[in-house]
Parts: structure tokens; sequence; C-alpha cells
């Protein structure tokens, strides 16, 4: 079962910690999301740039949302936070709604250095905690939920992660 009285606790007390009442978008969650990963990039001292159009209500319940978004902002966050110093920091993130599809892209600079496996898939850092690449595997599974992929790519500066949502009533 899933804490959902928790998860808006969270969302409030992030809300509240922020004091960030940037309105990104009328989607509560979406906005929730994007004003939390906005004050933490505040504190960390990256800027954040967002571009978002999409309406109140989606096709994806906000139970995907909030997987896919958290995980993705996250992952930005903590990229973007091991950019080397002297290089310029940043993250980027748009959303929108384009027909019967919901594109997503959020770019982040980075420190270059990613492990792949032998097939190209990404894995653990050896510096991080061994939970990490639960959360691409939770976004990869969302974007699949809705007849998408997850696309990701890099060079030694940028970490580019997108996908395209598609409207499965449609």
């Amino acid at each position: 079962a899933r804490d959902w009285a928790g998860l808006e606790r969270w969302v409030a007390a992030r809300k509240a910690e922020a004091g960030d009442q940037s309105r990104y978008t009328e989607h509560i969650a979406v906005n929730a999301i994007l004003q939390d990963a906005a004050a933490r990039a505040r504190g960390l001292g990256i800027p954040f740039q967002v571009s978002v159009a999409v309406p109140r209500e989606l096709f994806v319940p906000d139970e995907d949302l909030c997987a896919l978004l958290m995980n993705l902002l996250d992952n930005a966050l903590k990229g973007a936070a091991r950019t080397p110093p002297g290089r310029e920091k940043g993250i980027f993130f748009q959303m929108r709604v384009a027909g019967n599809f919901l594109p997503i892209l959020c770019e982040n600079t980075f420190d270059g250095q990613v492990k792949a496996d032998p097939q190209g898939r990404l894995q653990t850092r050896k510096d991080a905690p061994a939970s990490h690449g639960f959360g691409l595997a939770q976004m990869r599974a969302v974007a699949e939920k809705y007849s998408s992929v997850l696309d990701i790519s890099w060079t030694e500066e940028r970490f580019t992660v997108q996908t395209a949502l598609q409207n499965p009533l449609a």
C-alpha cells in the first residue's frame, strides 16, 4: 500500500521549508515537485530553469508523475552538484502537452563520469548508495507504462533524460 498521506505531508513540508511561492503550473503535484526542486537547487547554488505548459489535470495519475519527476529531478540535482568547480552549473526542465503526448526533458550539468554495464545501461556509481539505480528503473517503468522509452544521453558536460508519455485513451 502506498502512503499517500505521508507523500502529501512531505510535499507540504518541502513547500513550507522552501518558502517558494513560484507557480510553475496549475497542476498541483507537478507544481509542488518543481517548487521543491527549485528550492533544493537554490540551496546548492544551481541555476534551475523551468518551462512547463500543462493543464490542471493530466492523463498521467499523480502516482506515476511523482515517481517519474521526483526521481528525475533528484538525479539532476545530484548530477549538477557534482559539476566541477569553475564550470557552469545548471538544470533545465521542460514539460508540456503536445497532442496525445506529454514530452518531458531534463538536462543537467555534471562531472562527465558515467558507469555503464556492457549493454550500455547505467549502473551505480561506486561512491553512491546501494539503492542508486532503483530510481532509473522506476522512471523506465513509468515511461513503458505510457508506451514510451526513457531516452538517456550525455556528453562530457551535460546529462539528458527525455521521454514522451502517450495518452493510453487516445
